[in-house]
């Protein structure tokens, strides 16, 4: 049983949280998938980060018609240097901060801006978000 489709740009794969597994691939309708196991004590060790994911996902989903290209390009001008998700509201505030914070979080889904303090801190307001793209 999978636990988990992963889609990134390299391609399709699945997730089996089971030490015990030992597939390397498998094959699905036709469609082989690589496969990557991860034991419960791994993943445990990301808790704080999918915490953070469960907070992240359903606001982009929820406002993902509602973000405009025009904000999205002006939370990413903001974020040429590192700053914090409170100053990117208080900068963007005659926004609705749920629309600043799911066009912000949308860039963070695309890997256009990252915050590596998601990986162990949670989510609050002084979590600081930086753009990955070079601006030289």
């Amino acid at each position: 049983m999978v636990d988990y489709w992963v889609r990134k740009s390299d391609g399709d794969s699945l997730l089996i949280l089971d030490e015990e597994c030992r597939l390397s691939t498998a094959v699905i309708n036709g469609t082989r998938y690589a496969v990557t196991t991860i034991s419960h004590a791994e993943l445990a060790a990301f808790d704080v980060w999918v915490e953070n994911w469960e907070r992240i996902l359903p606001v982009i989903t929820s406002c993902r018609t509602l973000v405009l290209d025009s904000l999205l390009k002006s939370v990413q001008r903001l974020v040429y240097k590192p700053i914090q998700l409170s100053h990117i509201e208080r900068e963007l505030s005659p926004a609705e901060p749920t629309i600043v914070r799911a066009a912000l979080f949308t860039l963070l889904h695309r890997g256009t801006v990252q915050a590596p303090q998601l990986l162990t801190e949670p989510l609050s307001f002084l979590t600081q978000f930086v753009t990955t793209e070079d601006k030289s």
